[in-house]
């Protein structure tokens, strides 16, 4: 995948003028696999990116957030150790190495960007909080208020983990995200009325004011299958903010022969 879009990315170079930079000011270069986590590979990657002029590294993994922090809001320090050790340790060390990457890339001007699926969450949030099951049909309820609580203290805890993160690319609507309104319905009377549009605002409202305050960016890039769902994702981002960047897939290439 990374070895396509440079490759894209040279020709553009080469059939225009060939001492001039590409005019785009975002040129991303994405990473969508576990070589994001070999350094050597990574490196590799940004050796490239500086030869061809690209200037944002994007480590797309629908569970990045939740890979960096537990929110300790609602798992402290002590509970984690406790019972959690391993999983603790393992945020640790992805905390550690993504502020490393984070370092690499700015050393070569270029910027980083995490892409999510949200919301996304661990499985042990339900277990500690049985309140957002609708208990008529077992399914975990989008609308529950809980989550909002648990965004924003996800990404206040990201942002203090990870300062130099320069912005994230979420994908709210998508049918990968673990919770969403698009997707995840759970059958109470607060689904079923829904205003998915006021759904997805409040999303992308919460996370763009948090990434706002410590000046980055949110980028919203969705591949819903209908113009429906896509609307109702763009009209969600405009309520949210115009400053929300909107980055869009132009084919569906990728699920259609």
């Amino acid at each position: 995948m990374e070895r396509h879009f440079v490759e894209r990315r040279r020709h553009v170079t080469l059939v225009g003028q060939k001492t001039q930079p590409c005019s785009f000011a975002f040129r991303g270069l994405e990473i969508h696999s576990l070589r994001m986590f070999d350094t050597t590979q990574v490196l590799n990657t940004l050796d490239i990116m500086v030869r061809f002029g690209l200037n944002a590294l994007i480590f797309h993994r629908n569970t990045l957030l939740d890979d960096l922090v537990f929110p300790e809001k609602f798992y402290s320090m002590q509970k984690m150790w406790d019972r959690f050790a391993p999983r603790y340790s393992w945020t640790l060390n992805i905390r550690y190495y993504i502020n490393n990457i984070i370092a690499e890339c700015h050393r070569r001007g270029i910027a980083f960007f995490a892409e999510v699926k949200e919301l996304s969450f661990d499985e042990w949030i339900i277990e500690d909080h049985p309140e957002v099951r609708n208990p008529q049909t077992g399914r975990v309820c989008p609308m529950h208020p809980f989550w909002w609580e648990y965004l924003e203290a996800k990404m206040d805890e990201v942002l203090d983990s990870v300062p130099e993160l320069d912005g994230i690319i979420v994908s709210p609507g998508t049918l990968e995200s673990k919770l969403s309104i698009s997707a995840n319905k759970c059958g109470c009377d607060a689904c079923r009325n829904a205003d998915d549009t006021g759904w997805n605002a409040r999303l992308m409202g919460v996370m763009h004011e948090k990434l706002k305050e410590r000046g980055k960016r949110l980028v919203v890039r969705d591949f819903c299958f209908s113009a429906k769902d896509q609307t109702t994702i763009l009209k969600g981002a405009d309520r949210a903010s115009e400053e929300i960047v909107i980055a869009l897939k132009n084919t569906p290439h990728d699920y259609y022969p």
